[in-house]
């Protein structure tokens, strides 16, 4: 998800304060934009083809470009910041609970104030504080990484050294942390709720992202810096994690 792509870039677009003090319900149709919010004071349901998650005040949400949903609250009161986001795939509508929630609160109401004063220069201020809540959000989720285990740890850190060896395995991942490779699968769906293939795939399609992106290569370069043997193949994975196939973003990478 977002709040675990370190990669993620965002274009600041605007920012608005939702107060409801009624039950509401609405339905919200795609939009071309996504959208990272901040539950001022809130107990909320949110219902898409994902599933359904409940929200209360403090947390962060992130609704992707494209998606549609329905909100049904008891009380609600938020500050939305509108994006185009790079280099992610989430496709589903996720949320976070900050430990620090006081602090993203001053940084939301920050971009709002900054956005509804429009001073020169107001895009840019709002859009690093827009980078500078995910910075924030990496920073926390980093620390609460530290309550993995350390064989998922090591396994995590191999994975990111070496996901551009298409000769990579589980077995080899296994042998690394020394367990067997079933207690490594074990390991991953207790601590990541994923398996070690899906994890290590998820990862190379984010590396691909950024590298499509650049508009420097093609999808088979791409396939095989990210550790694919066959481009076909790889866009098949591809597929599975992003929002489209790897030649969509071909075609509207920024060209130098």
């Amino acid at each position: 998800m977002i709040f675990d792509n370190n990669n993620a870039a965002f274009r600041f677009l605007n920012s608005v304060h939702i107060s409801e003090k009624e039950i509401t319900k609405s339905h919200i149709l795609p939009r071309a934009f996504c959208a990272l919010s901040y539950r001022i004071n809130s107990d909320t349901e949110i219902v898409s083809k994902g599933g359904s998650i409940k929200v209360k005040s403090g947390d962060i949400t992130f609704f992707p470009a494209n998606s549609s949903y329905s909100r049904i609250s008891k009380k609600e009161e938020l500050i939305a910041v509108h994006c185009e986001v790079f280099n992610d795939f989430t496709k589903e509508i996720c949320a976070y609970a900050p430990k620090d929630s006081e602090r993203f609160f001053e940084l939301f109401r920050k971009i709002h104030d900054v956005y509804q004063k429009r001073a020169p220069g107001y895009l840019y201020e709002a859009g690093a504080l827009v980078n500078m809540i995910l910075m924030n959000i990496c920073l926390e989720r980093k620390n609460e990484s530290k309550k993995h285990s350390r064989k998922f740890l090591t396994a995590v850190e191999y994975m990111n050294e070496n996901f551009s060896n298409p000769q990579l395995t589980t077995e080899e991942i296994a042998a690394v942390c020394n367990v067997s490779e079933g207690y490594l699968r074990k390991i991953f769906r207790n601590e990541a709720d994923i398996s070690p293939k899906r994890y290590l795939n998820r990862l190379r399609v984010q590396r691909a992202v950024s590298l499509i992106n650049c508009g420097f290569y093609s999808v088979a370069q791409v396939s095989e810096m990210v550790g694919f043997y066959d481009a076909k193949y790889f866009s098949t994975v591809y597929k599975k994690y992003a929002a489209s196939s790897p030649s969509h973003y071909t075609e509207n990478a920024v060209k130098y």
